[in-house]
């Protein structure tokens, strides 16, 4: 690996999709350098504790042309309190090493994203930068709608017929688009009254319940930290529902559209990158603009 004057990232390595993403937000982020994937293998079958990953798989992902990471193995053969503890002291042997040659703090993959762990004053440095009023855009990738249908079918389990429309709406939702990584979820309810008593069983999916606003008949919640989703429960057919909808829903059939709206984005975001309201104030032009089209008020698609 070249070297990099970017502050180096340990990696604590499961092999499964949320470390993966993880590594996949670092390296989009381009502020931090993964140097080493931190990981646990089983001496009886050469593979990841966790998820099962054998070796050669692990290798593959660490050496892969973006991440180009150095492995350290943690072995053991038997699960014992005893061993439990030596691999305690290996594992955090190997954090300390890095830390003292340099690497900045350790990240774990947690809600599809990184969450730094190694200490309050670590954590404060890593995630400078990182404040949820940045604007900070990615480029579109179909992560977005696999992140969405894995949280819609939680939602779906968890609030049963109550639910009768779970849609992905947003910049996240439109092939192409620049955006924010964090997916904006809306669930219908047939009525906004009765949608109070799903705050319980949203927040037991690890949302956190923001609030509601009665004028447009709609809950609020987020979910992760940074935030990775935004949940909005709207009364079905509320102008506030037509609206998400539509506009998700015209940009998707208007490619034209889209390049305006991205270009838009882009500028605004060079502009405002460390104020968020500023950054929204700037898009409601052109999003009134296509919300004044009479065909936005047709809301057919249901994804």
């Amino acid at each position: 690996m070249p070297p990099s004057k970017k502050p180096g990232i340990l990696i604590s390595w499961s092999g499964g999709k949320d470390c993966a993403l993880a590594l996949y937000d670092l390296l989009q982020e381009g502020v931090y350098q993964p140097v080493s994937l931190l990981t646990t293998l089983t001496e009886d079958y050469d593979r990841i504790s966790m998820h099962g990953i054998h070796r050669s798989l692990l290798l593959q992902q660490a050496n892969s042309p973006r991440s180009a990471c150095r492995i350290l193995i943690v072995q053991y053969k038997l699960l014992s309190k005893a061993v439990e503890i030596t691999h305690q002291k290996v594992y955090n042997g190997n954090v300390f090493n890095c830390i003292e040659a340099g690497v900045t703090g350790t990240v774990v993959g947690q809600n599809h994203g990184a969450v730094f762990i190694e200490g309050k004053k670590a954590r404060k440095k890593l995630m400078k930068g990182l404040a949820e009023d940045a604007v900070i855009l990615r480029t579109f990738t179909g992560l977005w709608q696999w992140m969405f249908l894995k949280e819609k079918l939680l939602l779906k389990l968890m609030l049963g017929r109550e639910a009768e429309d779970i849609q992905h709406f947003g910049s996240t939702a439109i092939r192409g688009m620049p955006a924010k990584p964090i997916i904006d979820i809306i669930v219908g309810v047939a009525d906004y009254d009765k949608g109070a008593h799903l705050v319980d069983l949203i927040e037991q999916l690890g949302y956190v319940y923001m609030g509601e606003n009665s004028e447009v008949l709609q809950y609020y919640f987020t979910k992760g930290k940074p935030t990775r989703y935004n949940l909005y429960v709207n009364e079905i057919g509320s102008e506030n529902w037509v609206e998400k909808i539509g506009f998700r829903d015209h940009l998707r059939r208007d490619s034209e559209a889209v390049h305006q709206y991205a270009e838009l984005k882009r500028q605004l975001a060079g502009k405002f990158s460390n104020d968020l309201r500023a950054y929204q104030v700037g898009k409601l032009g052109f999003v009134n603009q296509i919300l004044q089209k009479e065909e936005v008020c047709d809301v057919g698609e249901t994804y």
